[in-house]
């Protein structure tokens, strides 16, 4: 997982113990820089019988943010895959990933939508992430307004 092939918005990144940086253009001094944040969240997101990953990604493109990113790594008979990866937004405050009813959830501290970047992030948020059968991931709402509970 620390090792794995990431895709970010497109970009591929090869990550070695967790981390990589290259160069934004040639002979630039600017990196663009992409690693995991925390310990990758070990459980059965598949439910096939052997452990996948929830990993929170942090993508530093050269610039003053810090984005961040949820997704899934699928051990599909000892290959490792990385799903889709969903945005959490930039220059939040991580907090942990837990499961909750088979899914993951990425816990983290954002701002309200009329404050500044400089502000710190104080509003407590989660992400629930849904593996669909095609290993791609989406949010999951819980107790979503209109769900029919069957």
């Amino acid at each position: 997982v620390l090792n794995l092939k990431y895709n970010i918005d497109g970009q591929e990144f090869q990550l070695k113990n967790g981390f990589v940086e290259v160069a934004i253009t040639e002979n630039s001094a600017t990196k663009n820089k992409l690693s995991t944040f925390g310990d990758p969240f070990e459980f059965d997101a598949d439910k096939d019988g052997d452990m996948d990953y929830a990993v929170l990604l942090a993508h530093e493109p050269g610039g003053s943010g810090t984005f961040f990113y949820a997704t899934l790594v699928i051990n599909n008979e000892g290959e490792l895959k990385q799903t889709n990866a969903l945005f959490l937004g930039d220059r939040i405050a991580p907090q942990n990933v837990n499961v909750v009813d088979g899914r993951a959830v990425f816990n983290y501290a954002d701002r309200l939508a009329d404050e500044s970047m400089t502000t710190a992030p104080s509003v407590g948020k989660s992400l629930y992430v849904q593996l669909a059968a095609d290993k791609t991931i989406g949010e999951f709402v819980p107790n979503f307004e209109g769900e029919e509970d069957t």
